[in-house]
């Protein structure tokens, strides 16, 4: 025998010894990285996040350019175009880019797919986490931050400034909304200089908001909403109901009761908000009020005089 077929003799041919679950892993990531090379997956979550974007409740956005990247999987969207009136405003769509959806595994609460989504908003970090369930989509926004200065670019009728912090868990059916629970939080906004129908108002310290509020049936429960603190000019706090328009925020019916409160050096500077306010009953310096229609026209009295 020669040392060539002696060698092959003494080869040995067993697979090595990595044990039952890793054997299991390797299979499995090899049948996955197969099936995603050879399986036309991608063109299928192309569709799928388009037909998503385009039935958004109350706001159709336009997905273009998407790319797939295997490592860390995830989509690249490098344009989507947002309608104004998605912001009830006018003009030329806002475009989006580069929204990274990163898949991060499956849920069983809904059984789906998981995803985290960054991108930027009108100079504004956002980020996400997405289940897509069967009937349900689960949308989760945490720690997100909106700083109003950098949106005065696109939106000049903004006069504020400040930083908002945003919460919100929503799910969604059939392209509704099903549930909502939202928290938009700031410690430092301010209203500036303007001219209101005439009047001119400058700059108003308000530091405080908070506005809680949480989705029942079509009803938008507004569990608080406050602004100002002991140091503002201005101080509220109204409790109530807004039925959403999905078309145009701004055309939502409210019903909303609370008061209001001015301080004394905002009262001797536009004494003309002394004459009106005195309509309505007051207590404890603060005038009761209710809040009734559209938010654009809104009817305003003292609800202890009307019940």
């Amino acid at each position: 025998m020669s040392k060539k077929e002696d060698s092959l003799e003494n080869v040995n041919y067993s697979l090595p010894k990595l044990g039952a679950f890793k054997w299991i892993t390797i299979t499995s990531v090899i049948f996955i990285i197969t099936f995603i090379l050879y399986f036309p997956i991608s063109r299928s979550i192309k569709s799928t996040i388009v037909d998503m974007a385009y039935k958004m409740p109350g706001c159709p956005l336009k997905v273009e350019q998407i790319q797939f990247e295997l490592f860390m999987p995830k989509a690249i969207i490098k344009k989507i175009s947002v309608p104004r009136r998605c912001f009830g405003s006018f003009g030329k769509d806002l475009i989006v880019k580069n929204t990274h959806i990163n898949f991060r595994g499956f849920t069983f609460s809904p059984l789906g797919p998981h995803f985290k989504i960054e991108t930027n908003l009108l100079g504004n970090n956002f980020h996400a986490l997405t289940t897509i369930g069967f009937k349900e989509i689960l949308v989760n926004l945490q720690n997100n931050s909106l700083i109003l200065e950098r949106l005065r670019e696109d939106f000049p009728q903004i006069k504020a400034s400040g930083k908002i912090k945003i919460d919100a868990k929503l799910s969604m059916m059939n392209q509704k909304i099903n549930n909502l629970n939202l928290n938009i939080r700031s410690k430092d906004l301010n209203f500036l200089p303007q001219n209101i129908s005439g009047f001119k108002l400058s700059s108003l310290p308000i530091n405080q908001l908070l506005l809680r509020a949480n989705m029942k049936k079509k009803d938008l429960i507004i569990k608080d909403f406050v602004l100002g603190d002991l140091n503002s000019p201005i101080r509220s706090n109204f409790k109530g109901k807004i039925v959403p328009n999905m078309r145009n925020f701004q055309y939502s019916n409210a019903d909303l009761r609370g008061e209001v409160a001015f301080s004394s050096n905002f009262i001797q500077k536009y004494m003309i908000i002394d004459m009106i306010m005195k309509k309505f009953d007051k207590k404890d310096n603060f005038y009761q009020l209710e809040i009734k229609g559209p938010l654009t026209i809104q009817n305003i009295k003292s609800p202890r005089k009307n019940e």
